[in-house]
């Protein structure tokens, strides 16, 4: 029998709501994170209309032809270092630094559940084919899938990689649900010597919001603590850039009564220690920003206990996984354990100007290396 073959179409996008009920049914059929889902992609289309291209890919045969990829492709142009002029694509991204600031992770083709391998490759094969680009651009994508790009032939610069913690809850389960036993005795005494101090301004426990309205409120009052954290500056805390505040209100809007979206308090009494904002998406937690109050007492760990407390919470509820995401920070080694990498991807045409900026930045990149210098944080 003949295996069926992979047809594309591809069209400008001109309105979310045009994709909405493809995407949807689509993603229906999909193992895919809450990146791909409509939670994600729809509300990055509504929040930020713009120039956008979407890929379809269909299975073709006797029967006909039915869909089981998609794709959504945003052009753009950057000018750098005052030799560089480029035309870009990039995959479920504006291209504009502000957007992009929420940071999409397990990023990748939307595809049916079984056909992964042939969607990426049928869509590598047409966009590698397509004139108008000089860059494409792949952010947040597994480790894997830059190396299926990466054979395209074209030159592949690498900007950052990072490897992907979490905790197994099923497995926590199974072992008998004790997480503090699973981790070292370095954290065990780190976490139960803070929750010993927290507790004596009152009982240590996680809060959620009573309604939208709180959620909202408690996702605005991250903001203070956030930027001391991570500073005020481009491309440090989101909470100073507005259009990522606006994505954030604008799921949690949509998504929030839902439990698409969910914030936990951890409490000490009446007094809010610290907020943390997770992505729920069918069984999975993903943890994507927390804010914390500041502490005098180096001793106090907000973030080691609220994460546990957080974790043992979603293990009690009977969700699979709980996703510290990327990033090589040393809490998520603490707490969890590495379960994947990702990268982004930049996959340039042959021209003069990108072949001596990629050995520019091959140099500086070995450089940093020896001064060990040079990770993203």
């Amino acid at each position: 029998m003949m295996q069926p073959d992979i047809s594309t179409r591809w069209q400008p996008l001109s309105d979310w709501r045009a994709i909405a009920e493809d995407w949807q049914q689509l993603e229906a059929l999909a193992d895919c994170s809450v990146f791909l889902s409509w939670q994600w992609i729809g509300t990055w289309l509504k929040t930020w209309p713009a120039e956008r291209f979407l890929l379809r890919l269909y299975e073709s045969s006797e029967q006909g032809a039915e869909l089981v990829g998609l794709a959504i492709i945003s052009p753009g142009f950057e000018r750098r270092h005052g030799f560089v002029a480029a035309r870009q694509w990039r995959l479920h991204q504006s291209g504009v630094d502000s957007q992009d600031q929420i940071w999409i992770e397990y990023n990748a083709v939307l595809s049916k559940q079984g056909w992964e391998v042939k969607v990426q490759q049928a869509a590598q094969d047409f966009v590698l084919q397509q004139p108008g680009w000089d860059e494409l651009i792949l952010a947040g994508i597994a480790q894997q899938q830059a190396l299926s790009w990466h054979q395209s032939g074209l030159t592949a610069v690498l900007d950052w990689q990072a490897p992907c913690f979490g905790v197994d809850l099923q497995q926590l389960r199974a072992q008998g649900g004790d997480y503090l036993a699973s981790l070292s005795a370095n954290c065990r005494y780190q976490i139960n010597r803070s929750k010993k101090r927290y507790q004596q301004r009152g009982a240590l426990r996680l809060a959620k919001p009573q309604d939208l309205a709180e959620a909202q409120a408690w996702f605005a009052a991250i903001g203070p603590w956030h930027q001391q954290r991570w500073g005020t500056g481009p491309g440090q805390s989101g909470f100073s850039n507005p259009d990522f505040i606006g994505f954030h209100q604008a799921m949690l809007a949509d998504y929030w009564p839902q439990q698409g979206v969910e914030l936990l308090a951890l409490m000490a009494g009446d007094e809010h220690l610290a907020t943390f904002y997770q992505l729920r998406y069918r069984q999975h937690v993903y943890f994507y920003l927390a804010g914390f109050k500041p502490e005098q007492d180096k001793h106090l760990k907000p973030g080691l206990v609220g994460h546990s407390l957080c974790i043992e919470h979603y293990s009690a509820e009977g969700l699979d996984f709980y996703d510290f995401m990327a990033g090589d920070e040393r809490y998520k080694r603490q707490l969890g354990f590495e379960h994947n990498s990702l990268c982004q991807l930049r996959l340039q045409r042959p021209r003069f100007d990108l072949r001596l900026e990629a050995a520019a930045k091959a140099g500086k990149q070995r450089l940093s290396g020896l001064l060990g210098v040079g990770k993203r944080q």
